[in-house]
């Protein structure tokens, strides 16, 4: 199969590599999309200590499974399938406590294990064990879906800041994640009656991004 393998930085590769195979507890997807991450580009442009060359680079993808390896319940070939891709161990201080976001021995695909900018990608038993594979809805774009795991982190800003109906909310920024950020604030069940909280959009100067905001977008500066 193709893969874009990491060696270092500027230094990315198409490469043959084999299809792996799903042993036990594991599965394996063939990759409908991938995202390029922030921290990919940045990894081309930089290096990245937490990456070990060579390795398949890629964790915001969508896949449809292949294969499940012994154990596997709950998941079935034909299956789409996305990733909460920093794998947590399940086992230590904050993962015993709910907060695997700390967990003190991260794995995430693209980094420690193989990731999605590839033909095929393999689950890693303990993602599968631990909860880090979610079906997608019958019928989603998987262009759409690939993007799951960014716009999961402004899902995750809204629940936190406990945003609710008539807040006024200013988003810091105008990068590819502050633009699902907006969207999240303005939309139910954020404003479970069907009205919008305000969502300004600060330092922008570009007329794409300030079309989304749902008030206005402003540069702080000005």
């Amino acid at each position: 199969m193709k893969a874009m393998v990491y060696y270092d930085k500027q230094d990315i590769r198409i490469e043959d590599i084999p299809i792996p195979k799903a042993g036990s507890g594991e599965i394996l997807a063939k990759v409908q999309a991938c995202a390029i991450c922030g921290s990919d580009f940045k990894t081309y442009n930089s290096g990245n200590p937490r990456m070990k060359p060579p390795i398949t680079m890629g964790h915001e993808f969508c896949g449809v499974i292949e294969a499940v390896g012994d154990g596997v319940a709950g998941f079935e070939p034909g299956d789409a399938v996305v990733m909460a891709t920093s794998v947590s161990c399940g086992g230590c201080f904050y993962c015993k406590r709910g907060w695997s976001n700390l967990c003190i021995d991260l794995r995430p695909m693209g980094f420690f294990y193989p990731g999605g900018m590839a033909e095929y990608v393999l689950i890693p038993a303990r993602a599968v064990k631990n909860g880090h594979v979610v079906k997608v809805p019958e019928g989603m774009n998987p262009v759409h879906a690939a993007m799951a795991e960014p716009v999961s982190c402004a899902v995750n800003t809204v629940i936190n800041c406990g945003v609710t109906e008539g807040n006024t909310v200013v988003v810091v920024g105008a990068g590819p994640l502050a633009r699902p950020d907006v969207q999240c604030k303005r939309l139910p069940p954020v404003c479970q009656s069907g009205a919008t909280s305000r969502a300004r959009l600060a330092k922008s100067t570009s007329p794409s991004r300030r079309r989304i905001s749902s008030t206005s977008a402003f540069n702080p500066r000005t």
